[in-house]
């Protein structure tokens, strides 16, 4: 996103490369292949997930980040990851 540059940065800058959005039938390929084969991905709906206008790095990034909040939702999931308490809210925070 060329707009959110500075100007003066964008003269430093030698090359800029533009990724385009991809059509949905190679975003749902992306989707179907950017998780390992052992990832239970069983009610994935990858023709909805498609319908989402990410990029390929951007499907990276968010199948990445559901990897490592899945243990969270599922706390006898056998994956690894960070466990996280359930959100308390502010308030109950500041009780304690």
């Amino acid at each position: 996103m060329r707009s959110a540059l500075d100007t003066a940065f964008l003269r430093r800058l030698r090359f800029i490369v533009e990724f385009s959005a991809q059509p949905p039938d190679e975003r749902r390929e992306i989707w179907r292949r950017v998780f390992p084969p052992s990832t239970p991905t069983e009610g994935l709906d990858y023709a909805r997930l498609a319908r989402l206008n990410f990029k390929g790095g951007d499907i990276n990034n968010v199948a990445m980040n559901a990897a490592f909040l899945a243990p969270a939702r599922a706390p006898r999931s056998p994956c690894p990851g960070p466990r996280r308490r359930p959100h308390r809210g502010r308030e109950a925070e500041a009780a304690h």
